[in-house]
């Protein structure tokens, strides 16, 4: 891989961590990190081929990133970027009908030019924490939480309704679907941010609160996600586990791009660029 440098800018301090869970046979989640860039993805449960779905997108982003050799990216090109990592889940699909159905969630956050772009779509999480304030800053696309803004179920129940891993958006390879249409936002940089992207094995089973402490503590990305997944174990998740952690700092920004879970578990450390799955 390349070793490409640019100016002392803001860039990410990252770590990534992902756990297949006491409770899965498998791990469907993926996630990528760089100086540029961070991703989390979260292969639908139920359907065929959902490992192999957030491998793709994960992997075909990563190449993408890679290519950049950390320059920032624009609103249209990480758009673009997306739709081009989706467009390998149709293809694939294409070519192996087993797969038919695959899917995956993602959330993801881009160095733009002047500030941050986060990518989202599915429910797996961005949060920010700035001068001590944790926030959720994604909104899931899921059916919990349609009856949430609509003041059908309070924030606290949701926990416990059976219904809630329905994900009503997600990646599926087709980009003309309302259903695969990932929401971009722009978001303020300030040195000293910490972001963390999660899949919803670490948020559904980990209390708030617990994760703010852990996020909090003073550790350094790599211990902090070693924290956050040891607490899930405590908390006995039922599903996989993924964290990335982001701290924003100065300094050059760098080519190299790692993935992890499902998309190193299938296809390995990221190949030469420009290749696609």
């Amino acid at each position: 891989m390349g070793g490409g440098r640019h100016p002392a800018r803001l860039i990410f301090s990252a770590a990534g961590r992902s756990w297949r869970g006491a409770h899965r046979g498998n791990n469907e989640d993926s996630y990528l990190f760089s100086s540029s860039a961070a991703a989390v993805a979260d292969g639908v449960g139920g359907h065929a081929g959902g490992e192999v779905a957030s491998a793709m997108v994960i992997q075909n982003l990563a190449a993408v990133i890679q290519s950049m050799r950390g320059r920032a990216l624009s609103d249209d090109y990480a758009r673009e970027s997306i739709a081009t990592a989706n467009y390998g889940v149709f293809r694939r699909v294409q070519h192996d009908e087993s797969l038919s159905g695959m899917s995956t969630t993602l959330t993801a956050l881009f160095c733009a030019e002047e500030d941050l772009i986060l990518a989202h779509i599915g429910d797996s999480r961005a949060y920010l924490l700035r001068d001590g304030d944790f926030s959720q800053v994604s909104r899931d696309d899921s059916f919990i939480q349609e009856l949430i803004d609509a003041q059908k179920l309070t924030p606290a129940d949701s926990a416990r309704h059976p219904m809630r891993s329905v994900v009503l958006k997600v990646l599926t390879g087709r980009n003309d679907s309302p259903n695969s249409s990932v929401t971009l936002s722009r978001h303020q940089p300030c040195e000293g941010d910490r972001w963390l992207l999660a899949s919803d094995g670490l948020t559904d089973y980990v209390p708030d609160e617990l994760v703010k402490e852990t996020v909090a503590a003073g550790l350094d990305p790599q211990a902090t996600v070693d924290a956050l997944i040891a607490l899930s174990e405590q908390c006995d998740s039922r599903d996989n586990i993924t964290a990335v952690i982001c701290d924003l700092v100065q300094g050059p920004s760098r080519a190299e791009v790692a993935v992890g879970g499902a998309a190193l578990e299938i296809y390995g450390q990221l190949p030469a660029p420009g290749t696609r799955y």
